[in-house]
């Protein structure tokens, strides 16, 4: 027998992104004078000491302007992927023809008659019946979104600002989203992820009475390698060889109580019995 597997599997992702590269105007002293109006955009306007490797403000900027307003830039990131896929597993299963007592075929058996006075022998012709049958099915489906947005702020360091109209009722200037700090020129609006996903397998011999018979007997193996397993931690031997001779001890124990049960119809018609209480087939059973 073998185990294939057949599938399908698609995946999609979108991604949309705008990045904001931070303008700068900067050295050890900074002088900017303007008769009109200035405008600042996500932009960074400072002085710093060059030998300063972390570049901090030395309060050495002088700017003089009629007027200045400010604004920031967004830099925003959109990602969407999603994938979803089905797998089925088969089993191919091969099933040999039924014999009989002298190991001969009990179909398409051909008796060379020809020989049998000489040999004794019968010419034998062994089949299998080929089938194939689904063993599990499974689907895996994932959705998942990521969205963040950060402004790029307009920044001016820190030394003599001069601004004409600052005052001025009818003033051109709008300095309320002025940043001041160097060091901290981005801020984030938002960073929101989601995942949505479904993941499940379905035993397909849970579909049919002989498949039912079959989970059951796994969950009953599936006991026997955790008694074993229980049996080795509670005593002082350990080991790989101990636990598959213990596995080996309770398997071979099921074998024979099973095949007592077949072979005994009185008892097991008494196991089946709906009248007799748990108890009393438990009493049977041991």
């Amino acid at each position: 027998s073998g185990v294939n597997s057949v599938g399908f599997h698609q995946a999609k992702s979108d991604k949309n992104s705008k990045t904001v590269l931070l303008t700068s105007i900067t050295a050890k002293q900074v002088n900017i004078t303007t008769q009109d109006h200035t405008q600042l955009t996500g932009s960074l306007i400072a002085a710093t000491d060059t030998s300063d490797k972390d570049g901090n403000d030395n309060g050495q900027l002088s700017l003089t302007t009629n007027s200045l307003s400010v604004s920031s830039l967004n830099t925003t990131s959109n990602n969407k992927s999603s994938s979803i896929g089905f797998d089925i597993a088969l089993s191919n299963n091969n099933n040999p023809a039924q014999t009989g007592k002298n190991g001969n075929t009990t179909t398409n058996n051909i008796n060379n008659t020809n020989n049998t006075e000489k040999n004794n022998k019968t010419n034998k012709t062994n089949k299998t019946q080929n089938s194939t049958s689904i063993n599990n099915a499974s689907i895996n489906y994932t959705n998942n979104k990521h969205n963040a947005k950060t402004k790029v702020l307009a920044t001016l360091g820190n030394g003599n600002i001069q601004i004409a109209d600052i005052n001025q009722s009818n003033s051109k200037s709008s300095t309320k989203l002025l940043n001041r700090d160097i060091k901290d020129t981005e801020v984030d609006i938002y960073n929101i992820a989601s995942h949505k996903g479904l993941k499940g397998e379905l035993d397909t011999r849970l579909l049919t009475k002989a498949g039912r018979v079959k989970i059951a007997e796994d969950i009953k193996k599936s006991g026997m390698i955790a008694s074993a397993i229980k049996q080795i931690v509670n005593t002082d031997r350990a080991g790989l060889k101990n636990f598959f001779s213990e596995v080996n001890k309770l398997n071979k124990t099921d074998e024979a109580v099973k095949a007592k049960i077949a072979n005994n119809p009185t008892l097991a018609k008494a196991l089946t019995d709906p009248s007799l209480t748990l108890e009393q087939k438990q009493q049977l059973a041991k």
